[in-house]
């Protein structure tokens, strides 16, 4: 009997646990953090010039030369290898902070991605062709994040770092123009 007492009174802790983290998840949507890494996240993106050149120059791994580390750099719109690799270390730091407040890393990949496209204003609700494109780029952001929390091993080092978030950024593109391309055809 105390056994079983017992047994509930963990699967009741586990419950608590388990419903907190969900609250704590939920006011990621106003997160300063959350947001601030939103917007850095969105600018960079903008601002890409070159994202075929980039790709070429990061199919080269850590074969890259420091002359190509500073065209990558360009390719993604930065002035500066330093400048680019600059802004991978704040964000990093932004996803180590919103990691320790939320347990990202904890989470189960899937629970991780629904909370994020959530806090992105995801909709299941949508069937205009401006809910979809919406909905498409939030589950594109969400799929990022989580790749870019992934990268966090590579953050040990800034160029194995800068390497793995680069290819994240890449990949995040296409799916972004894959959205603006389902966009339109939905559009007709």
């Amino acid at each position: 009997m105390f056994n079983c007492s017992h047994d509930t009174q963990i699967g009741n802790e586990d419950d608590k646990f388990e419903n907190s983290q969900m609250l704590r998840v939920t006011s990621l949507a106003s997160d300063q953090d959350f947001i601030l890494y939103l917007n850095n996240t969105n600018m960079h993106l903008e601002g890409i010039k070159d994202i075929v050149k980039a790709e070429e120059l990061l199919e080269k791994g850590e074969n890259i030369s420091e002359q190509e580390k500073e065209e990558l750099a360009i390719a993604f719109g930065y002035n500066s290898y330093i400048s680019w690799a600059t802004y991978h270390v704040d964000q990093s730091r932004l996803l180590k902070k919103m990691d320790d407040k939320y347990a990202l890393t904890e989470m189960p990949i899937l629970d991780l991605e629904d909370n994020i496209a959530d806090a992105l204003g995801y909709t299941t609700q949508g069937s205009f062709c401006e809910d979809r494109y919406s909905n498409c780029l939030a589950g594109a952001m969400a799929q990022a994040i989580i790749a870019h929390v992934g990268c966090g091993w590579a953050d040990l080092t800034v160029a194995a770092g800068i390497l793995c978030h680069g290819a994240v950024y890449a990949w995040h593109t296409s799916m972004n123009n894959d959205c603006g391309y389902a966009y339109h055809d939905c559009l007709g």
